[in-house]
């Protein structure tokens, strides 16, 4: 693993209106600017605060290329901006750990980071509630210390394929828990006491999208009383579909690679999340789920709705 770049911020906790309609959070709480997942369909690297950021350019590269390269960009002062920061949430206000970053990727479980900022946050805030969301199963050695914490502590990591579809998980998330660890993970924080909801996401075409697949990751959702489980197609922006192409291409998966380039222009990605938004549907009636269900679309209702069986579920962003 190399060296992660080190970036300095005058924050550590925002208040973010996106998350907000995404019913998520009212702050986000980000360790760093880009993980070292290396997840090849992320967007967080068109985002301005990171492509702005001048430590790309210091260091002779960009938010971009820094990811492709699986190339951490953390901020170690992190704790000690929560410290200062949490005193101002009030009640009502829910953190994310992360919204734009993975807070236990390989790079920062070589530091304490997590651990002290979920610590600063919990401990100079005895009100505000906290998400945290991983890609990672190894978060929850950690969370196992914060069990005091069991009921302000909203906890999940998402779930991007049925468990049959490992080999794709292992070309397009290469340093990311595996689906299965991930699900092992989850009932272990389930019988810890968290509080859990389900993170259905991102929907990718052929991998997560037919009704036995999504039903699939359902039900093991379900397993873990979910309060709230949240569902969202992959994000066409930045380079995530060429990426994922070309390394699919390469490790010849060409039936996937197919799959992810028919949805590239406009109007066939709107046929892709219609189609998605309806399965979800027709899978939550047929489980006869009784715990809301929130779609996160950012195609325009007005351009699907019409395709429709039942939106209701759907926060259009």
């Amino acid at each position: 693993m190399r060296k992660p770049l080190l970036a300095t911020r005058k924050k550590a906790i925002y208040r973010t209106v996106k998350f907000n309609k995404k019913e998520l959070c009212s702050h986000s709480l980000d360790i760093g600017l880009i993980c070292d997942h290396g997840c090849l369909y992320c967007s967080t690297p068109t985002i301005a605060s990171a492509r702005t950021n001048p430590v790309f350019k210091e260091n002779g590269t960009t938010a971009q290329k820094a990811h492709n390269a699986q190339l951490a960009c953390i901020d170690l002062g992190t704790p000690e901006r929560v410290a200062a920061d949490a005193k101002q949430l009030t009640e009502s206000d829910v953190v994310m750990m992360c919204t734009k970053v993975d807070p236990f990727s390989p790079a920062v479980q070589q530091t304490n980071l997590f651990r002290d900022c979920l610590y600063g946050l919990l401990t100079n805030n005895p009100h505000c509630q906290v998400r945290v969301l991983s890609k990672n199963a190894g978060i929850v050695d950690v969370l196992k210390d914060f069990t005091e914490y069991a009921d302000r502590i909203h906890f999940s990591l998402s779930l991007t394929a049925p468990t049959s579809q490992q080999d794709f998980i292992d070309i397009v998330e290469p340093n990311t828990s595996s689906i299965a660890d991930r699900i092992d993970a989850l009932k272990e924080a389930h019988g810890l006491g968290f509080r859990m909801y389900g993170m259905v996401c991102p929907c990718i075409p052929g991998i997560l999208t037919g009704y036995h697949q999504v039903e699939s990751v359902f039900k093991e959702v379900l397993q873990l009383a979910p309060e709230t489980i949240w569902v969202e197609p992959v994000n066409s922006r930045g380079q995530g579909f060429n990426n994922m192409v070309a390394a699919l291409v390469e490790a010849g998966k060409h039936e996937w690679a197919s799959s992810i380039k028919a949805i590239k222009n406009k109007d066939s990605h709107d046929e892709y999340v219609a189609d998605l938004i309806n399965t979800v549907a027709l899978v939550s009636k047929n489980l006869a789920l009784d715990i809301p269900i929130r779609f996160l679309s950012y195609n325009r209702k007005d351009a699907i709705g019409a395709k429709l069986i039942d939106d209701s579920h759907v926060i259009w962003l």
